[in-house]
């Protein structure tokens, strides 16, 4: 049954079901895993006052045989009371969080915002090499990731807010982030070579526009616009695959309009895609 309204902000953190999810003949179950700053609802909604534009919904009703699911997480990048979780720890609680609800034991997709693709590639390597079992169907079910603006090589923000630490109390989120941080090549280097092995479809979207000063971003008034997460950085170099830039910002990026956005209609096919693939003959 669809929600009316969204949860209340102390209940939108874990794995969350928004449709399909206890059909057991769904051919695919689909986690949307938004970034910094994100939440489980709020961010794959225009309006956050309408949840008439969580766009989740759009797709159980366009697909309807998925198990759909979004994934909240602590992800705040200031505020230093908030709590903070290393990305190498947030995988394995992440993981776990899978596991319990049964994923992985059908084929698997990723819908991703920002630092919800870093997220989700760390849990696909946790899952593949540490050797739990229970983990390793997850990183052997996974069919597809779309990267919607996701840094592979960081993020402008992380600097910018390095350099505005006076007003912008950064924590272990941001730090990770930080622009051309090694652990992240380290780490994307690791994904590319999982994904040929294991011919995961991706997509990826960039931002072509800056978050403008008088669009809050995480909390932080900015003193000029910044554009998060650049071409470079949103290029994810799979053979067979380009970055394709949007006419959004950072924010906006993530939350279509309508079902003729380009990145709605981008998503479906991708969906489509996966599900092709589910049924591929062998």
């Amino acid at each position: 049954m669809l929600l009316t309204r969204i949860p209340d902000p102390a209940a939108r953190r874990g794995l969350q079901e928004i449709a399909g999810c206890d059909e057991d003949a769904r051919a695919l179950d689909i986690v949307f895993v938004h970034g910094l700053g994100g939440d489980a609802w709020t961010t794959w909604m225009a309006d956050p006052g309408d949840i008439g534009t969580f766009w989740p919904y759009w797709v159980a009703a366009d697909l309807p045989k998925l198990g759909l699911w979004t994934l909240g997480y602590a992800a705040s990048g200031s505020k230093w009371q908030d709590e903070s979780m290393p990305l190498a720890d947030r995988g394995n609680q992440v993981l776990d969080l899978l596991s319990n609800e049964g994923l992985g034991e059908r084929p698997l997709a990723f819908i991703t915002h920002s630092m919800g693709g870093i997220v989700v590639k760390q849990i696909l390597r946790h899952a593949e090499s540490f050797g739990v079992l229970r983990w390793e169907a997850i990183a052997a079910q996974t069919k597809g990731i779309a990267f919607i603006a996701t840094p592979h090589s960081g993020a402008h923000v992380a600097t910018f807010a390095e350099l505005a630490a006076a007003v912008y109390r950064t924590n272990e989120h941001v730090r990770e982030l930080a622009a051309h941080d090694p652990r992240l090549r380290e780490l994307h280097g690791w994904f590319l070579n999982y994904q040929r092995k294991r011919n995961v479809i991706c997509r990826a979207y960039c931002e072509k526009r800056e978050v403008r000063p008088e669009i809050p971003l995480l909390g932080v008034k900015l003193p000029k616009g910044i554009l998060v997460v650049d071409e470079t950085s949103a290029e994810p170099n799979i053979p067979g695959e380009r970055a394709v830039p949007l006419d959004e910002d950072h924010i906006s990026i993530c939350k279509p309009g309508s079902r003729d956005a380009q990145v709605y209609k981008g998503v479906m096919r991708f969906l489509k895609d996966c599900s092709a693939e589910v049924v591929r003959p062998r």
